[in-house]
């Protein structure tokens, strides 16, 4: 008895069943995709992560006016509860006879103050604050430097700084610099800035 074949409902079978397969896949690649993608707008799939860089030099001089030498944006719910935000900078500038303030504002409101002292020509410093059990309060620390080497006591000024910003919207991250006279020069040759989020 000789089998007969029917390649065409054969071929259909096939045909049928490969389509099942890629379509599998592709939902397959999506899911994940989505998933992986809303790990990242949670933050949570690194740990720390970088959120921008200084691209190119910023300079200021010829003024005492405070002003914002660099800026960027910290998107909604970066922070979560308890998370932290690092900004660390490094920075060359001439000699004073007065201090220089260097301040890390967030949302409009000061969160980090540091300074440079008059004898100092570069400078290296880490500003930083953190959401404390709360999306809409924050903590930093206002230290300002009396000498070469840091604070010698409390009547400098240094003590917690505290803010109200709600960050569970986009806010505006920046460094506002107050120069000690016209003549001097401050440049910030590196700003990275890194998000430690912290979620439930």
């Amino acid at each position: 008895m000789i089998e007969t074949i029917n390649h065409s409902s054969r071929d259909a079978r096939l045909c049928v069943s490969t389509m099942f397969c890629l379509l599998a896949g592709f939902a397959g690649i999506f899911i994940n995709t989505t998933v992986f993608a809303n790990e990242i707008v949670r933050g949570k799939q690194q740990g720390a992560y970088l959120l921008d860089a200084l691209s190119a030099p910023a300079v200021l001089t010829g003024t005492t006016t405070e002003t914002i030498i660099w800026t960027t944006t910290v998107p909604a719910n970066s922070l979560g509860l308890n998370g932290q935000l690092e900004a660390r900078v490094i920075g060359t500038c001439t000699t004073g006879s007065l201090i220089r303030d260097m301040k890390l504002n967030y949302g409009g409101q000061l969160v980090a103050l540091s300074n440079m002292v008059s004898s100092v020509l570069c400078f290296s410093y880490t500003q930083s604050f953190r959401n404390y059990g709360s999306v809409k309060a924050q903590k930093g620390m206002q230290l300002r430097y009396t000498s070469d080497y840091g604070a010698t006591s409390s009547s400098a000024g240094n003590y917690p700084l505290t803010g109200s910003v709600d960050t569970t919207v986009d806010q505006p991250l920046s460094i506002v610099i107050k120069l000690g006279s016209g003549t001097e020069t401050v440049s910030l040759e590196s700003v990275v800035v890194r998000i430690y989020p912290s979620y439930p």
